[in-house]
């Protein structure tokens, strides 16, 4: 077996007040289908090929048309246009909360009502990957450093964190990178365990005390060693251990809170989440398993409450 270079994993972990469920629907069909066949924007156009007919019709839409805004941003980004995309995508956070879609009969009561968080969610999701290559990013920075959170689904919230935590440490701001920690209530650190198996997958459920033939340590020793590992903003850079896969196992403990929560989990790779209300039973959430497609970040309900929560991070690695 090929050794892969050892390299620090990048974990997000955050607790954001709950602003709904964040199960996903099901029964609807795909936005960009709902949008094309229940849209009379440009969509029903670019759905067509009508590509030029599609972007004269976003550029002249109402400026509230959330849908054709965000048909401007998707044509610029697919195009190169760097700089129109997150342009147009920082103006349509900014104004989340007041947003509407063109009303049709033929789009889903529904999916309507729901059509600017979503679109929301997709536009962030882009932000990060427009900011590293736009020139002369600053008046947008900071401009998205004012964007109203509140409202927003956690989702694109992630996003805008993300695209934030860029800024920040390319301008060198520890102060900023702190200061947005705490408004996304990013953990502080994680206790590390230890490493238990060799197979970043089949190992997520290994005892970690456990002697394995798949070349586990057996017991406490240097490997072993509990490491607390503290966040660089909302980022958890845990240290490179050997440049062997397996799994790393940390630990982390969730304060109690009168409203309902969300933990969000960001990372790369199969993992095994368990949280332990204390007196109550565990919850166990799988992450990019081989019986479970996962996306690259969930969102787990935590329930109001006066009891903490205990955390268990197992990440499954393919060079530790």
């Amino acid at each position: 077996m090929r050794r892969r270079s050892a390299c620090p994993l990048a974990v997000t972990l955050a607790i954001l007040a709950s602003a709904g469920c964040a199960a996903p629907r099901t029964g609807e069909p795909p936005l960009a289908l709902a949008l094309a066949e229940g849209s009379s924007t440009g969509w029903t156009l670019l759905s067509a090929g009508e590509v030029a007919a599609a972007a004269a019709r976003f550029a002249s839409a109402k400026p509230d048309d959330v849908a054709a805004r965000f048909g401007r941003i998707t044509l610029a980004y697919e195009r190169g246009d760097d700089a129109l995309a997150i342009a147009v995508s920082v103006t349509l956070l900014e104004s989340h909360d007041r947003v509407g879609a063109e009303r049709t009969s033929r789009l889903p009561r529904a999916l309507e009502a729901r059509l600017p968080a979503l679109l929301a969610d997709a536009t962030a999701s882009r932000l990060r990957e427009l900011f590293e290559v736009v020139v002369n990013p600053a008046p947008l920075e900071e401009r998205l450093l004012r964007v109203p959170l509140d409202g927003l689904p956690w989702r694109a919230r992630l996003g805008i964190e993300n695209a934030i935590d860029l800024i920040a440490r390319r301008r060198g701001d520890a102060a900023l990178l702190a200061k947005r920690s705490e408004v996304a209530g990013c953990l502080s650190g994680l206790l590390g365990l230890g490493v238990v198996g060799r197979l970043p997958r089949a190992d997520l459920d290994l005892p970690l005390a456990s002697s394995s033939a798949r070349g586990a340590p057996q017991k406490a020793g240097p490997a072993q060693t509990r490491v607390f590992t503290a966040a660089s903003g909302c980022r958890l850079w845990i240290p490179a251990h050997d440049g062997w896969p397996g799994v790393r196992v940390l630990q982390a403990r969730l304060p109690p809170s009168s409203r309902p929560r969300l933990l969000i989990f960001e990372h790369e790779g199969p993992a095994k989440l368990t949280l332990t209300p204390q007196g109550g039973p565990s919850q166990i959430s799988l992450h990019e398993s081989d019986a479970v497609h996962t996306p690259r970040a969930r969102a787990i309900p935590l329930a109001a409450g006066d009891s903490a929560f205990d955390l268990e991070v197992r990440l499954g690695t393919w060079g530790m």
